[in-house]
């Protein structure tokens, strides 16, 4: 291995060792709930399909409340103590597509999650209003042109999210949980899901895990995903009335202390 390459490989571990420590402080930060935190939401078409940008057009300043509301109510269920946790604030559309995330390599993700990053902090400096402690950038997609959504994500350093979304008034229910979803993600909690099957992971990621018979599940915990049906079956929630915040989740975001 040449000098230039060992000190390029060291250089950029720095910056993932500087990135660790930002995302651990930013968690810490996020997750002090003496008030609420404010959610910048900016749709972005993803297509360019006319029915996404006629959705985009059409949002309502009210579009994300029921987010908003859901989020409040797990939150005083839980006893937080903050019955307003977020406050969602749709933001002005954007106009240019976030940086396409890598689908391995450690490297590459890094080198990814530098560039989006800079991405959010140009895109926010162009929004009018105060900066936001968070932003969710919502891409929407012409439902007649995509089967399957992307992966959406969130992430602690930088404070964003990025929510695929369909623009199908059919669809809003689903699209909200993934915008839950992602959001706490934002704030520390982790999948409850098992990555190679996309099954919620029992105990932690059912709503109701001493339910008898256990199947099938009527609810999903949010970060789980999904609604149990059997052992090898899951449903995706179609809103956020069939989702809850479980345990593990809520002590990761800082909602409940760790027993």
């Amino acid at each position: 291995m040449s000098i230039a390459r060992r000190v390029r490989i060291g250089a950029l571990l720095l910056i993932l060792a500087a990135v660790a420590f930002g995302e651990w402080r930013s968690a810490r930060s996020l997750q002090q709930w003496r008030e609420p935190l404010w959610v910048g939401i900016y749709p972005i078409a993803a297509d360019d399909s006319e029915v996404t940008a006629r959705w985009i057009e059409r949002l309502e300043p009210d579009t994300y409340a029921d987010v908003q509301s859901w989020l409040g109510r797990q939150a005083t269920a839980l006893g937080l103590g903050l019955d307003t946790p977020f406050k969602l604030v749709a933001g002005e559309p954007i106009g240019s597509q976030p940086p396409k995330p890598p689908d391995s390599g450690t490297l590459a993700i890094a080198a990814w999650s530098l560039k989006m990053r800079a991405w959010s902090r140009a895109r926010l400096g162009e929004q009018t209003g105060p900066r936001p402690d968070i932003a969710l950038y919502v891409l929407y997609h012409d439902a007649e042109r995509i089967a399957v959504l992307p992966h959406s994500l969130g992430l602690t350093k930088g404070r964003f999210g990025i929510v695929n979304a369909f623009a199908d008034p059919a669809m809003q229910g689903s699209n909200r949980v993934v915008m839950a979803h992602e959001l706490l993600h934002v704030v520390g909690a982790t999948d409850t899901y098992d990555p190679a099957t996309g099954l919620p992971r029992f105990p932690d990621g059912y709503a109701d895990p001493e339910q008898t018979p256990r199947y099938p599940q009527k609810r999903a915990e949010i970060m789980g995903g999904r609604v149990p049906i059997s052992a090898s079956r899951a449903s995706v929630p179609e809103s956020l009335g069939l989702a809850v915040v479980g345990p593990v989740s809520a002590t990761e975001i800082g909602w409940v202390r760790a027993p």
